[in-house]
């Protein structure tokens, strides 16, 4: 059987500020201040996100002083605003990437929610760091 290798890119948030008990109590329900963002701004950021991304952003974790919850709040917005697109996997075509197109077309791939996220936190400065890997499903098997 072909050995077919899966890319991940995996995200870690790099903060120093946040204690470790509350960072350890994670609210499962996405934030309320993602509500607060408005289709136009939402549509602004998909049409022009060098100007629009920045003031998102800022919308999004204004009156938010622990990193723990601005982090939360971007990570809440993304996941709610953009699709995980899985059919490139299964097709084996082009892969949606990048932070520009991932808010045009609202769907991407693992790196592009990386990206994005990573671009999110850099306008509130956040540090964040992207790190790649190497994953496979566990119904593959090794040769």
């Amino acid at each position: 059987m072909k050995r077919i290798n899966f890319h991940l890119i995996i995200f870690l948030t790099v903060y120093f500020s946040v204690n470790l008990a509350y960072a350890q109590v994670f609210d499962k329900e996405p934030d309320k201040k993602i509500l607060t963002i408005s289709k136009v701004l939402k549509d602004s950021t998909r049409v022009n996100p060098e100007k629009y991304l920045p003031i998102l952003t800022e919308k999004l974790t204004s009156n938010i002083s622990d990193q723990f919850r601005k982090v939360k709040t971007i990570h809440d917005w993304i996941t709610t605003e953009i699709q995980y697109d899985t059919e490139p996997y299964l097709r084996y075509s082009d892969l949606i990437s990048e932070t520009n197109e991932v808010l045009r077309e609202k769907r991407g791939i693992c790196v592009g929610y990386c990206n994005l996220f990573n671009k999110m936190c850099s306008y509130v400065d956040i540090e964040s760091v992207s790190i790649s890997g190497v994953a496979k499903p566990a119904y593959i098997t090794e040769e």
